[in-house]
């Protein structure tokens, strides 16, 4: 488990994320964790374009890993934020990063 580690349901956490990850350069990266996830965003090379971060992690209560690619650090917040859903039959809990921060 990360130590010291940012906590993504901290919204001025969030807020200065998504700003920071801006400037990023390629390689750049931030580690912070989502309930039982260690996560570790980073800033993706141009070969991977149209995709500008990938999302990677690791649940510290079990086996599972996640990696995904993302258009935009947003995109990936967002992604986490609303559990990690991909069933669009189970409805999100936040249509946008606004929407989690004014919740």
């Amino acid at each position: 488990m990360f130590k010291d580690k940012k906590n993504l349901t901290n919204k001025k956490y969030v807020i200065n994320l998504l700003s920071r990850c801006k400037e990023w350069q390629v390689g750049d990266s931030e580690e912070f964790t989502y309930k039982h996830w260690d996560l570790t965003l980073i800033k993706e090379e141009p070969k991977y374009a149209p995709y500008a971060f990938v999302l990677k992690g690791i649940n510290t209560i079990g086996t599972g890993t996640w990696g995904q690619r993302y258009y935009d650090a947003n995109k990936a917040i967002l992604h986490v934020l609303n559990q990690f859903n991909q069933n669009a039959n189970i409805k999100n809990p936040y249509n946008s990063i606004e929407e989690f921060l004014i919740s």
